[in-house]
């Protein structure tokens, strides 16, 4: 019987339009995938960066790193980056409290049933007090400020991948440049004049303002699109860092909006997102200056340079012919969690699985389109959890929000039985909305009834056993700064310690 070799139509030469971080990472994924294969891979910035900004990961990212086979060292070097664990908000749901939502799950199950049933069965009892975040190894090593990694030695955190990075964005696309054209990525510079179309819906070639022609057999558009919505707007401002370094990224909810306050190695990024008509930017940039000095327990009122720009909701995603255009992953504004860079990975990942073959139709370009706005669905989705959580807030925001945001039938088995219906799984888990909504004090109005036979004696032994066992696990970790000192490599100035 003759050996079965499939024969593969690949495209000769496959460009990435855009020059933001995203073409880069694409660029590498496409790369090791199909690299080996003699496919050519070729970025076409076509204009000007994006501006510099802070950003976020899941734990996704550092699976990517791992499949390039690179040190994440390297790239936190290259970025100013540093670790994160978790999200602590501020004044979200309420004033004056906060709640915490970790990056990360360990595979904790208690007597057979998922630690949110039982935590939520003993609470429903009067049994207990403690928040389910306190049962979370990344909230344990976040309030003790402990690096998710270890000097050489072992970690849970590190053999399970669960945790994500902080960084300089323009940092880690410069990085990713150098080493995907390092690996053989060629990189084409100069704006996008004029795009030829090749007469099927497609795109026969690009020339730049230069003269010069770009073709290509596949084109993946990653430029930021036309937005659909420009309600909101964009206030940032960098300040020098402190000593102690948070590992952990704080969302704190004002009058008018939220700011995100992101660590850096050398600096904080402070980010206030507000809805334009809400309130003027000289009233916005007060709220941003109290969060700072709040932050950094200063009484200055020295700012950095202000960055403002607008934002807005991108277009959807489409694949026609030869081009695909990704412009709703990579054109996001960047909220919880790593969102916008987890979920270009997502996309690049489900491109990567439905193409080379040249004759791929019409079946599976719908499918990856529907696929992945799917994801983008169930996504916002998440977000508005948020926004519902913040609505709860007696201020101009919360008013705002609650006029925007309806019932959710998603929420709505939650209220009544805890469930969440099954999930995209490149999207949140439902662990992840019950932690959020069990943190904010958002209860179902019954347990399980799968734990109602759980012995209390038992299931109590059990859930102080767990506190103790996380608290083991971080105890011998460096503190977050320390290890940052060492991948850095540089002391801290003493007049920053704070």
């Amino acid at each position: 019987m003759d050996e079965y070799r499939p024969t593969l139509r690949l495209p000769k030469r496959v460009v990435l339009l855009g020059n933001d971080v995203f073409a880069w990472i694409a660029s590498s994924m496409l790369l090791s995938r199909f690299g080996p294969l003699g496919i050519r891979i070729t970025v076409c910035p076509g204009g000007q960066s994006a501006p510099s900004r802070a950003f976020t990961t899941t734990p996704a990212f550092g699976r990517f790193l791992k499949n390039l086979g690179v040190d994440e060292h390297d790239m936190l070097r290259a970025c100013q980056g540093t670790y994160c664990l978790a999200s602590q908000f501020s004044d979200w749901a309420h004033e004056g409290r906060d709640f915490w939502q970790p990056i990360g799950q360990f595979p904790h199950r208690l007597l057979g049933q998922e630690l949110f049933d039982v935590w939520l069965s003993e609470r429903k009892a009067g049994r207990l007090l403690r928040p389910l975040h306190s049962y979370s190894a990344h909230w344990t090593a976040s309030l003790a400020r402990k690096c998710p990694q270890a000097f050489g030695g072992e970690s849970a955190f590190q053999d399970s991948g669960e945790y994500g990075y902080h960084g300089d964005l323009s940092g880690l696309r410069d990085w990713l440049r150098q080493l995907a054209m390092a690996n053989g990525v060629e990189a084409v510079e100069g704006p996008i004049d004029r795009v030829f179309p090749n007469g099927r819906g497609g795109i026969a070639q690009v020339k730049l303002q230069s003269g010069q022609a770009v073709p290509g057999d596949f084109f993946v558009d990653l430029r930021p699109g036309e937005s659909e919505d420009t309600e909101q707007r964009v206030m940032t401002v960098r300040q020098p860092g402190v000593r102690q370094v948070p590992v952990f990224t704080r969302c704190v909810a004002t009058e008018s909006g939220w700011v995100t306050v992101t660590p850096l190695a050398d600096q904080t990024e402070y980010r206030l997102i507000y809805p334009a008509a809400l309130t003027t930017d000289e009233a916005a940039q007060q709220q941003l200056r109290h969060v700072i000095r709040s932050s950094v327990a200063s009484q200055t009122d020295e700012m950095a340079q202000v960055q403002i720009e607008g934002c807005g909701r991108p277009a959807g995603i489409d694949w026609r012919d030869n081009v695909v255009t990704v412009g709703a992953v990579t054109d996001r504004l960047e909220t919880f969690s790593g969102t916008a860079m987890h979920l270009h990975h997502a996309a690049i990942e489900r491109l990567v699985s439905l193409f080379p073959n040249r004759r791929v139709g019409r079946a599976t370009r719908t499918e990856f389109c529907q696929r992945t706005q799917q994801m983008l669905q169930q996504n916002d989705e998440f977000c508005q959890v948020h926004w519902r959580l913040a609505a709860q807030r007696p201020s101009a925001w919360g008013q705002w929000l609650s006029e925007r945001t309806g019932d959710d039938g998603l929420l709505a088995v939650y209220d009544q039985a805890g469930l969440i219906s099954p999930r995209d799984p490149q999207t949140p888990p439902a662990w992840q909305y019950q932690s959020l909504l069990a943190a904010a004090g958002r209860l179902p109005q019954r347990p399980q009834l799968s734990t109602a036979t759980l012995p209390p004696a038992e299931t109590g032994r059990l859930l102080r056993e767990l506190v103790k066992h996380n608290e083991a696990l971080v105890a011998d970790l460096p503190l977050h700064e320390e290890m940052l000192d060492w991948i850095h490599s540089r002391p801290f100035p003493e007049s920053q310690a704070g």
